[in-house]
């Protein structure tokens, strides 16, 4: 195979996006705590970290298994980039920067449990 399959390239985009909600998160958590009155949200918000990064752990697991070695991240003005060795072969993978606002808003909303498990798919359902 000379290319990453499509479902290799989902487990990416995943593991280049979810860090972008993370940070979403991680951003309303601070302001959350800043608000004597808040606290509840902060509460709420890291609930959905602990997700996020029990999930990104989970996929780093996945591409491990699938043979796929992460080597870098680069995230510049107008994309994100992650370089990856797949059998032996060095690959990388783009994404530009506003093409994934829908999946971050969706992921969001997962996270915050505004949608069930059947809406969006698990992580091990897009092996």
């Amino acid at each position: 195979m000379s290319n990453p399959r499509t479902d290799i390239k989902q487990l990416l985009r995943n593991i280049m996006i979810l860090p972008v909600v993370r940070s979403n998160f991680e951003r309303d958590k601070q302001h959350f705590l800043t608000e004597n009155s808040m606290t509840p949200y902060a509460s709420t918000a890291e609930r959905a970290l602990q997700r996020i990064n029990e999930d990104v752990r989970n996929l780093h697991s996945v591409l491990q298994a699938a043979g796929v070695k992460l080597i870098n991240e680069k995230q510049g003005s107008s994309n994100i980039t992650v370089f990856f060795d797949y059998h032996s072969r060095h690959y990388s993978y783009n994404l530009q920067w506003g093409t994934f606002d829908g999946e971050i808003e969706l992921l969001q909303h997962y996270y915050l449990g505004n949608l069930n498990s059947s809406t969006y798919p698990s992580q091990g359902d897009v092996q």
